[in-house]
């Protein structure tokens, strides 16, 4: 493998020649000092990997202690001689607290032995060196016969060609061919065959051999999810054992992974052989056969390791790189064969969604072993997922303990999982995951969590950065698919692309255990107004698939029912399924969804008139909540005792709304949402006092404050699915349209009703929207009959009168 002074690099602009010391821009030579130079080197070289800063330390200044003052300065040099912005970067990027990633794309030249490109013609002349033909040289004398040169040169000619020829075909007889692998391509392990009868080693070998090599930066281990997404294409048993042929039948379906390792164990006396093939999976061909021994049960790890090691390098790996993780590895992988195995079956049932026997087997794994950073993590999600969020947060904090000995890939995956869901700081989880990824860049579970984080934070810029890496990382993972949709029909409002997102996520899984995709059908022919089809969707999928979903998506799959029911008159139905949600809220471990479902049902007991018993809802979830379910609980009793004449009790309750600064628990539903509950108190506030302005008779204070809270809260749904915050965007609109009628203004009062009317699929995602939707239609046609419009007034009363009937709601 040639050095520097091998090539030449071209990038932007520049040309870099490390051999001659030199940095060009237009035949101009930009100097720099030669740590600069050779740090700039560096990075070019290793152009699109991040180098931490102790690579660059170690590889520039190898025999010298420095500071990391001295390679900023250096930084700074080749910031300056590129112009180069750190803040808006096209050279080299800053990932802090780690490194620096040359970002701009490089044109490698090779150079040959003189210095020349390759791609240069050759001319003798050019050296000044005359080139003589075999004929022109003397022929030499000797006691007997004499040689011509002619003649010595064919004889050896023909030596060196036989020489070669024999050593090709040895090079066919004795290497197996070569595999083509680049940085980052994929390779997928299988299930070890165990020739020793020790049940042990049947899971627990190939994660061990996963783990090792997933720390690897130039190799990329197919993960466990995109294994299970291939296996349901293929409809096999997702607890098939995965062999050789299986193995060579997923790459081929996947089509984008580059190796196949086929693992074995056998005991003969006391010792343990482990050999691993590596396989080109297009053709079927065996590239290499590796194999270590093990002297007793204890060894077993260490030779996989050592494995993993020859593994990396066959693919191409530096040994530089590959020396660098072998001091974490030692301390990575639990040294209990018991614990790992016990932890492989466990992560299979959580990539799963079987929360339940994933708990069994993870708790045995940290009973096995309690220092077991990764096994502490994997249950605290899977508690996390079953509502048990005391447990959840114990091992979570558990994990966080022991990050500091562990890898820098577990490390920031378990520091961020610790802040995001124990400490409830999403800024702290996002810093974590963001130098997850930046070292791993197809570390599937970073890009998702930060696509959480983000959607959560309202950056939906950075959502979908993330949210397209997990598709390229798993593009048949069906959940991948379900959260595009999400994002459609929350944040976007867009029913049809939401649906279409859905349908393809119940292609690639048709068990998904979530509401949204089952129900997302129902959803399109309610908003195409064909609601007895919408009915009957709804009512099939509460009879066949509710009991099949997740236990919190059982709960919030009632809300969307009892939305529908709500909007076509059947209100009896809603209210029964409304409480019965409140009932399995109640049951479950995991109590966050008890406060929501009292809500929903406390604004459509309002809504249907029963104001005692929303009264008592409210109150019941203002004791007995924090956060933003507080604020919203008494927030809207503030409003009803505003509308109902008592402004003393109602500012008395809104100053105690404005004093609420706690958060909820954090949940896999309820996120840390700062913002939004500073937002909530602000647009409560303002509704709070138009209501009054609009009860004491100062129409346009009342007019200047819901005006301010349509400001405030948009007509899409918040970042998260649990904001109820949206519903005051309808309600200040229709305070509006009321307050403009008693001014007489019945054009401003017919828009502010049409901006409730507009946005029909709020229906769907906001507690207590779809009836009032419906009440609107009545508004409206006042509005419209007073302005003259009978015509179009009779159209939204009909509109009203198929839907309720002659019952009066408004």
């Amino acid at each position: 493998m040639g050095g520097p002074s091998d090539f030449i690099y071209r990038f932007g602009d520049f040309t870099l020649n490390p051999s001659e010391h030199s940095l060009e821009r237009g035949g101009q030579v930009i100097y720099l000092r030669p740590k600069t130079f050779e740090t700039l080197s560096y990075l070019v070289e290793h152009a699109g990997h991040l180098v931490e800063k102790g690579d660059l330390l170690d590889e520039v200044w190898a025999d010298t202690i420095v500071t990391e003052g001295v390679l900023t300065q250096c930084i700074k040099e080749i910031r300056a001689a590129l112009q180069d912005d750190a803040g808006r970067p096209v050279f080299l990027k800053t990932v802090p607290r780690v490194g620096y990633k040359f970002i701009a794309e490089v044109e490698t030249i090779a150079l040959d032995k003189k210095g020349r490109s390759r791609a240069e013609p050759v001319h003798a002349a050019s050296e000044g060196l005359p080139l003589a033909s075999p004929a022109s040289v003397q022929e030499p004398h000797g006691r007997g016969k004499q040689f011509s040169v002619s003649r010595m040169w064919k004889y050896s000619a023909i030596a060196v060609g036989l020489f070669l020829t024999g050593l090709f075909v040895y090079s066919l007889l004795t290497e197996p061919a070569a595999l083509s692998f680049s940085a980052r391509d994929w390779v997928l392990v299988t299930d070890f065959q165990n020739y020793t009868g020790e049940e042990v080693f049947a899971a627990a070998l190939r994660t061990a051999l996963e783990r090792e090599l997933s720390h690897s930066r130039y190799v990329n281990v197919v993960p466990t999810g995109r294994v299970l997404d291939d296996l349901r294409l293929m409809k096999q048993d997702l607890n098939v054992k995965i062999d050789e042929r299986l193995g060579r039948e997923i790459c081929l379906r996947d089509g984008d992974i580059r190796g196949l390792l086929n693992g074995s164990i056998e005991e003969i006396g006391g010792v343990y052989e482990v050999s691993v093939k590596l396989i080109d999976p297009t053709k079927g061909r065996l590239v290499k056969s590796l194999s270590e021994e093990a002297n007793g049960e204890p060894e077993v790890l260490p030779a996989i390791r050592r494995l993993a090691r020859e593994v990396r390098k066959t693919l191409g790996e530096s040994l530089p790189s590959i020396a660098k993780t072998e001091q974490q590895l030692a301390r990575v992988t639990t040294p209990s064969l018991q614990a790992l195995a016990l932890y492989s079956k466990g992560w299979q049932f959580a990539n799963r969604f079987d929360w339940e026997r994933a708990r069994t087997f993870l708790e045995r794994a940290v009973a096995a072993d309690s220092s077991f950073a990764m096994a502490h993590v994997v249950l605290g999600y899977a508690y996390l997922w079953s509502g048990e969020l005391a447990q959840s947060r114990a091992h979570f904090a558990r994990a966080a303990r022991l990050a500091d000995g562990v890898t820098s890939r577990e490390k920031y995956f378990i520091l961020g999982s610790h802040a995001f869901y124990d400490l409830g700081d999403w800024q702290q989880a996002i810093d974590n995951y963001e130098l997850l990824v930046a070292l791993y860049p197809d570390d599937y579970w970073g890009h998702e969590n930060l696509s959480l984080a983000y959607r959560w934070a309202g950056n939906f810029r950075r959502w979908r950065e993330h949210k397209k890496a997990c598709m390229r990382i798993r593009p048949n993972y069906a959940v991948n698919h379900s959260d595009l949709g999400v994002f459609a029909l929350f944040v976007e409002g867009d029913i049809r692309k939401a649906h279409a997102e859905f349908l393809r996520a119940l292609a690639l899984n048709p068990d998904l255990p979530f509401d949204l995709p089952h129900l997302s059908e129902a959803f399109l022919q309610w908003m195409r107004g064909d609601l007895d089809s919408a009915e009957a969707t709804i009512s099939a999928f509460l009879s066949t698939r509710l009991e099949k979903l997740l236990p919190d998506f059982q709960v919030t799959a009632r809300w969307f029912a009892a939305r529908f029911y709500l909007f076509v008159g059947k209100h009896d139905k809603a209210r029964q399924l409304l409480e019965a949600a409140l009932t399995q809220a109640q049951n479950q471990p995991n109590k966050s969804l008890v406060a929501g479902s009292q809500l929903e049902l406390a604004l459509t007991a309002r809504e249907l008139g029963d104001a005692e018993e929303s009264q008592r809802l409210l109150s019941r979830v203002a004791s007995q909540s924090v956060g933003l379910a507080r604020v919203e609980a008494l927030g809207w009793m503030s409003i009803y005792l505003a509308r109902s004449g008592q402004n003393d009790r109602a500012r008395r309750l809104c100053d105690e709304l404005l004093q609420e600064r706690r958060m909820m628990p954090v949940d896999i539903i309820h996120p840390p949402l700062p913002k939004e509950l500073a937002r909530g108190r602000r647009a409560f506030r303002a509704q709070i006092e138009g209501e009054i302005a609009l009860a004491e008779g100062q129409i346009s204070r009342a007019v200047e404050r819901f005006k301010r809270v349509v400001e405030l809260v948009p007509p899409s749904q918040l970042p998260a699915l649990s904001g109820l915050n949206a519903r005051l965007y309808l309600v200040a609109n229709r305070a509006l349209g009321q307050a403009y009628e008693k001014l007489g203004d019945q054009q401003a009062a017919i828009a502010a009703y049409q901006a409730i009317l507009d946005h029909k699929a709020l229906a769907i995602l906001v507690p207590g929207a779809s009836s009032l939707w419906v009440r609107t239609l009545l508004s409206m046609s006042r509005a419209l009959q007073q302005a003259g419009k009978r015509e179009n007034a009779d159209l939204y009363r009909d509109h009203y009168l198929r839907l309720w009937g002659t019952r009066q709601e408004d």
